[in-house]
């Protein structure tokens, strides 16, 4: 059941990465970063299903990446997109 659930978020996230480079090279710049973020936020989730076996419904990229004890290089890419979705 977790195996699934985690494959389900990782592959909504490469997909969300695949239309953010096409807005991108569209210079569609805000969608582009949009779709960046959300994709950042499925596969991060992704992962915190898969090592907390929990979902929480959150926005907050920052704290899904502290959830995960990401690398600190992560977690500074998280606060540099976090404010997009707000």
């Amino acid at each position: 059941m977790i195996k699934k659930e985690v494959e389900l978020w990782v592959r909504q996230a490469l997909s969300d990465l695949d239309a953010a480079k096409y807005n991108l090279a569209g210079k569609k710049y805000d969608v582009a970063v949009f779709l960046a973020h959300q994709a950042a936020e499925k596969v991060l989730k992704a992962l915190r299903i898969q090592e907390l076996r929990e979902l929480i419904k959150t926005h907050d990229l920052l704290r899904l990446a502290k959830d995960v004890d990401a690398p600190l290089l992560l977690i500074q890419k998280c606060s540099l997109l976090n404010p997009v979705y707000i």
